[in-house]
């Protein structure tokens, strides 16, 4: 049996169109080799690992490797909050945002704040885009399971809360009328 047939009888039970998923360890399992660490790895990295371990089965072996569930989450001010998929491996602040929609009527173009990490202990830094010297210092590329946040502008949160609290005056005001028109209303009588 030459060993393209064994390589193709070995895939079977793998779904060409749905790749591999990595283990919580960082392996994947593979015909012939077994597991392989690829945790970390870039895609051409990756793909050198295999061909590497492959050689000792395969003649000339041909690997390639695509990474497909890269995400990044864009959450808060913007059109159309949500999971945002990396295509082509990078994506950064602005792209992202970009495909959620752009920013809506409220968002802070100021206070936006890329979270990495574990969420027990991330790493947060804040992004301003309308400083364009703090553009040129910053990373503005995101890693894949990054979350996006977009602030919303300091008086959002006043305008919020001073919605919040207009039924209340509104029902004091209403309960208070009654007594305001008869006050006014003796006070302008003859005397």
């Amino acid at each position: 049996m030459a060993t393209s047939d064994i390589t193709r009888q070995g895939l079977q039970g793998v779904d060409a169109a749905a790749g591999l998923l990595v283990t919580q360890k960082g392996t994947i399992r593979l015909p012939l080799i077994g597991s392989v660490k690829v945790t970390g790895l870039t895609e051409d990295q990756a793909s050198k690992v295999l061909i590497k371990e492959y050689k000792k089965y395969i003649r000339n072996p041909y690997v390639t490797v695509e990474i497909t569930n890269q995400r990044v989450i864009v959450i808060g001010e913007v059109n159309k909050p949500g999971v945002v998929p990396i295509v082509n491996g990078t994506m950064n602040v602005i792209e992202a945002i970009a495909r959620c929609g752009y920013f809506d009527s409220v968002a802070s173009r100021r206070n936006i704040m890329i979270i990495r990490g574990n969420l027990r202990h991330p790493q947060i830094r804040k992004i301003n885009l309308t400083d364009g010297k703090s553009l040129l210092t910053t990373s503005m590329l995101l890693q894949p399971n990054d979350i996006l946040y977009v602030q919303a502008r300091t008086i959002n949160g006043y305008n919020k809360a001073f919605k919040e609290s207009m039924p209340f005056f509104q029902a004091v005001s209403a309960m208070l009328t009654p007594f305001v028109q008869r006050t006014i209303i003796l006070n302008q009588a003859p005397k």
